[in-house]
């Protein structure tokens, strides 16, 4: 890598202008739809009063409760894990460092669709509560079934983002600074809130937003749980009112309150640099932990892994099995492999669009096209 670099640096300096061009025709590209919503919101729709005054409201409403149940879970799911990962030895720790991840490859609505069974399962308990405290009550608790499932479906899927900052930082933070705070007396909960927790917290931030993003722009698992927010609201706005200027303006307060999101995510980062003066490669000795405190180690981490992982794999194992018997599968090598084709197609112009603008970004003198460059980069907000 040391020895490509400088050949890569000698061509962009004798062709820089061409590359330049390119990598500005490829952003402008990319931003295209992002401009397209924006330049749109000032156009008014046909029903935008119905949706303004009858509509908006909940579509917000729902969307922020969503936001907050989801950020609330993933810091839960996914902090103690990293932390237990990265500065304790225990049953399981070297399986759960990279399995943790693995909940990220499942889409949203496809663990939503793997819990819909669960309200199914919970009807019984739903009339016991109409018949016993009235139709109030039994809505009150439908709505909550609604939210919190919804809610612990979406972090289960998406801690990960959180997970993977919050180790990355744990595993970075001066092994002397940790040690030091124990040999001071410190408990190892006690140096984690103290210590490791303020160090962490602009990494923990920035991965935090991703998940506010996915959860702002999922539509398959808030349509299939019944909780209509924002994204969801395009779609309804679009195709069940039939008006698309009234649906672009909910897609232009999406992309404002990402932009916002984003904004507030780079300030609290540039306001806060931990320098690392500590150059001790010496990896950090693993707290060997009591056999509860295996126990409670390996709960901790095993609980998030199953909601988002093991569960989902075997219901989907299951429903495998039964198609197989049945019909159901008859159309499925044509869809696997349109599916895995579009995949391949666009992973090939991601990874070439991707490093012709983040290798022009990191070459360019100019602030101008490095901000242009980064501004690109905000397609990854925007729901497909």
């Amino acid at each position: 890598f040391h020895q490509t670099v400088p050949i890569f640096q000698s061509f962009f300096k004798r062709r820089g202008d061409a590359w330049l061009l390119l990598a500005v025709v490829l952003a402008l590209i990319v931003m295209a739809p992002l401009a397209a919503v924006l330049f749109g919101v000032g156009r008014t729709g046909p029903e935008w009063e119905y949706v303004f005054t009858t509509l908006l409201g909940d579509y917000v409403k729902n969307t922020l409760i969503l936001i907050g149940l989801v950020s609330v879970l993933s810091v839960l799911m996914a902090i103690p894990a990293a932390w237990l990962v990265v500065t304790h030895e225990f049953l399981g720790r070297r399986v759960f460092e990279w399995a943790l991840v693995l909940p990220l490859a499942f889409p949203t609505y496809v663990g939503a669709f793997v819990y819909l069974q669960v309200p199914e399962s919970l009807i019984p308990a739903l009339i016991f509560v109409r018949q016993s405290y009235g139709m109030d009550a039994f809505l009150w608790c439908q709505t909550l079934l609604r939210y919190g499932l919804l809610a612990v479906v979406l972090a289960s899927v998406l801690f990960p983002y959180v997970y993977l900052t919050a180790r990355a930082s744990f595993a970075n933070h001066s092994r002397v600074l940790i040690e030091v705070s124990q040999v001071l007396g410190r408990s190892s909960l006690a140096t984690f809130f103290k210590v490791a927790l303020p160090l962490s917290r602009p990494a923990i931030i920035a991965g935090l937003s991703l998940v506010v993003m996915e959860v702002l722009n999922d539509y398959g698992a808030v349509n299939l749980l019944g909780v209509p927010t924002l994204a969801d609201g395009v779609f309804r706005t679009w195709f069940g009112l039939e008006d698309r200027n009234s649906a672009i303006r909910l897609a232009g307060l999406m992309t404002t309150f990402v932009l916002v999101l984003l904004a507030c995510e780079y300030i609290q980062r540039g306001r806060r640099s931990y320098a690392e003066t500590n150059t001790d490669t010496h990896p950090m000795e693993r707290l060997r932990l009591s056999r509860w405190g295996n126990i409670a180690a390996f709960m901790t981490c095993v609980i998030p892994l199953a909601l988002g992982l093991l569960f989902p794999v075997w219901q989907l194992v299951r429903w495998v099995v039964f198609a197989l018997h049945e019909s159901a599968l008859s159309g499925f090598s044509e869809t696997l492999w349109r599916s895995l084709g579009v995949a391949a197609a666009s992973a090939m112009i991601i990874v070439a669009i991707g490093m012709i603008l983040a290798f022009t970004a990191r070459t360019s003198r100019s602030r101008t096209w490095r901000g242009c460059f980064r501004v690109a980069t905000l397609g990854y907000a925007m729901p497909g």
